[in-house]
């Protein structure tokens, strides 16, 4: 049997449709595993600054009651 050029085209395009969906799905698949990563990372990076935020306030209200302190002990208040 032989293939005409019509049908040689046809299974060509076949097989380049197949690779491009093979590939699409590939990518696909790293672009869920990359957002899921980075999704992760930023779920870090909130707690993290959470954290800080907390530390910053209770740094500020013990500044706030060492200058109280300085000022009522220097009778200014």
């Amino acid at each position: 049997m032989i293939i005409g050029f019509d049908q040689l085209m046809l299974l060509l395009l076949v097989c380049v449709f197949l690779a491009l969906l093979v590939y699409m799905r590939r990518q696909r698949r790293i672009m869920l595993e990359q957002d899921a990563k980075y999704s992760k990372k930023l779920r870090d990076t909130q707690g993290k600054l959470a954290e800080y935020i907390s530390d910053l306030d209770s740094l500020i209200v013990m500044l706030v009651g060492i200058h109280e302190f300085g000022m009522t002990a220097t009778g200014i208040i």
